[in-house]
């Protein structure tokens, strides 16, 4: 994303780095929290969730970190904190005592989840454990 005036950014609701009044830390954004074998259901609705708010970019990669001395590195830090706050409120409490409080970044903490807990794609694996 191009740096600019960070008043564009954080007043423009179709800005990644726009975070609205009614979002704060202590929000739940899934019905369902991780306990580890719903890995799948629960990434798929988190994805959901962080696309409405339009965060998806800050754990998939496409939003890289400004630079630390640009303009826009408050407001990165900002919303990826609210990112990683929403995605440890939906996490089993047996997590948060393990390596995820750990994770620097929300993009990070997404990974770890991923490569702990991807079982690959289990429509695949059904499909063919029918055949």
């Amino acid at each position: 994303m191009e740096e600019g005036p960070i008043v564009n950014h954080a007043g423009d609701p179709t800005s990644p780095y726009y975070i609205h009044p009614n979002d704060n830390h202590g929000d739940i954004l899934v019905s369902h929290i991780l306990v580890g074998d719903n890995y799948h259901a629960w990434s798929r609705a988190m994805i959901f969730a962080l696309k409405t708010k339009n965060k998806l970019q800050f754990i998939n990669g496409t939003l890289s970190k400004p630079h630390p001395n640009g303009a826009l590195i408050a407001l990165w830090r900002r919303c990826d904190a609210l990112i990683l706050s929403w995605i440890s409120n939906s996490l089993h409490k047996h997590f948060l005592l393990n390596n995820v409080l750990w994770q620097v970044t929300s993009s990070e903490l997404w990974k770890y989840l991923k490569d702990r807990y991807y079982q690959g794609d289990r429509s695949f694996s059904y499909m063919h454990a029918c055949m």
